[in-house]
Parts: structure tokens; C-alpha cells; sequence
């Protein structure tokens, strides 16, 4: 699994489905970042920093590498 600079595995874990998800569905950046907030709001302990910058960057390359 990629490292989405999360603080924890399950932070990457989660963060991973969004990715999954965005492929998945064809979601534009808008989305995908507004999803990445909504993580942060339904796992404020696992997924605090989702958007935090390195992350958003991460994201951002796996969704452009495929």
C-alpha cells in the first residue's frame, strides 16, 4: 500500500480507500479533497491530518500515477 505521509497506518488505510474510491468513481480533485476532509471529520483520531499538505501531495501523485 502507498504511504499517504499519515501518522498512522490506519491513517494510511483510510486515506487509501479515498484514492481507491476517487479511481474509482472518476471523482475530480474538488472531490476527492472534499472527501479527505469529510475522513477528517469521521476519524479525528486516525485520519487528523488528511489534510495536511505532504498528504494532499501524496494523494494528488497516486491519483495521477493510476
Amino acid at each position: 500500500m502507498t504511504d499517504y505521509a499519515m501518522f498512522s497506518p490506519r491513517g494510511n488505510e483510510l486515506v487509501h480507500g479515498v484514492v481507491q474510491a476517487a479511481q474509482r468513481e472518476g471523482w475530480d480533485w474538488d472531490k476527492t479533497e472534499r472527501h479527505l476532509l469529510l475522513l477528517t471529520r469521521a476519524h479525528p483520531t486516525a485520519a487528523a491530518e488528511a489534510m495536511d499538505t505532504a498528504v494532499r501531495e501524496e494523494v494528488w501523485a497516486a491519483l495521477h500515477r493510476g
